[in-house]
């Protein structure tokens, strides 16, 4: 069956196929069956300590999975509207029963029982999309809402989903089409955009470090696959590790990408340049 998802898990990565079935591989290439997601729902993952997370076909059960002890750690119940939300340091976050929650990781490597997430004042309806960095992104209609710690007001930017960047500052936005755009989530401006206004950015998301892998097509037959920093206000032409983007990669065919959840864009993104699949 064909990868249809893909995540890093500190110690490798772990997929889903089209039919719904998890596995790992682990860098010295060694497969593992995890279980079965339901078709179309997210597999997400924390690499920093190497947990991944989905839910189980047919209105089943979220399953934490630690991909170092190769074990199942941790259950939520069933419930229609249950929804993965995603990781945010070594807490995930999930919808149930009409409210948002949120599990940890204890030292010992236990799930801890669900504390129920509080909803910003004034967003009371939102549906909460992603939080990275204790900051929220939600969505209350045809526009997201940005939360940052300590903030009153949201900063409001155009999409229907999107992904905030590891430390919450920058976020990835999607709208009917499906193309990608990036604004600063502290301010709720746009990012300028590094590639020629004739190309077309087809998918995009945000490696470990902040920076964005990005699909564009640059309509001369094929694809190109560049790794760019989140911000060009933050160049540092000093460190050579830290170039504004990579060179081009390629690609005959859409890639499948790191990280992407389904909904979010209508493929999946590779976690850096390096670790492009087949």
């Amino acid at each position: 069956a064909d990868v249809v998802q893909l995540v890093e898990t500190g110690v490798g990565v772990a997929y889903a196929d089209s039919e719904g079935v998890v596995r790992s591989i682990a860098e010295d290439g060694s497969r593992l069956s995890l279980g079965t997601l339901e078709p179309g729902t997210p597999l997400v993952s924390q690499p920093r300590i190497g947990w991944v997370a989905w839910t189980e076909p047919g209105d089943g059960d979220l399953v934490l999975y630690d991909i170092t002890a190769q074990a199942e750690t941790g259950r939520v119940e069933a419930a229609v509207d249950l929804r993965i939300i995603g990781w945010d340091r070594d807490r995930l976050y999930f919808h149930r029963d009409g409210n948002d929650w949120s599990v940890s990781i204890t030292p010992d490597g236990r799930t801890t029982d669900p504390v129920q997430v509080s909803t910003p004042d004034g967003a009371f309806g939102s549906m909460l999309q992603d939080v990275s960095a204790g900051a929220e992104l939600r969505r209350g209609g045809a526009t997201l809402d940005i939360y940052q710690p300590f903030v009153g007001a949201p900063n409001e930017v155009p999409g229907t989903s999107g992904q905030l960047s590891p430390d919450g500052n920058h976020v990835l936005t999607h709208s009917g089409d499906g193309r990608p755009s990036t604004y600063d989530a502290r301010s709720g401006t746009p990012e300028a955009s590094w590639f020629d206004d004739s190309w077309t950015p087809l998918a995009a998301t945000f490696t470990a470090e902040g920076r964005i892998v990005w699909v564009v097509d640059s309509h001369d037959g094929s694809l190109g696959l560049y790794e760019c920093q989140s911000s060009m206000r933050y160049i540092d032409s000093f460190d050579p590790q830290n170039e504004p983007c990579t060179s081009r990669v390629d690609l005959g065919t859409m890639p499948v990408l790191a990280g992407v959840q389904p909904g979010l864009v209508g493929t999946t993104v590779v976690e850096s340049v390096s670790a492009t699949t087949d």
